[in-house]
């Protein structure tokens, strides 16, 4: 999958599978890259980003089973035992990779 900007025109995100089943984002026109990994046998999902600071962790979700109100389980992805807002957290990682801030205000 390629991601065409809209105003540039340029490819921006190049995203491929690897045989392993990892999933490669790559930004054009910078060396980083993201890899997202999922282990099943311990029901983990590694996020390793070249473009993050070497003293921010690394991202780890473990995808954990709960107890619905309607009496069937569901599943979520937690971090630091606290559930993840996923669009948030690969938003967070994609802006990283292509080398903005976080967050949309310009703040770090």
């Amino acid at each position: 999958m390629r991601r065409v900007d809209a105003i540039t025109k340029e490819k921006t995100l190049t995203c491929k599978e690897t045989p392993l089943g990892d999933l490669r984002i790559r930004c054009s026109g910078r060396p980083h890259q993201m890899v997202i990994r999922f282990e099943a046998g311990r029901r983990l999902i590694r996020i390793d980003n070249t473009a993050r600071a070497e003293y921010e962790p690394k991202v780890i979700l473990s995808i954990e089973g709960y107890a619905t109100d309607t009496g069937t389980r569901d599943a979520r992805l937690m971090r630091n035992q606290e559930p993840v807002n996923l669009d948030t957290l690969i938003l967070g990682q994609l802006r990283v990779l292509a080398g903005l801030s976080r967050r949309t205000s310009g703040k770090t």
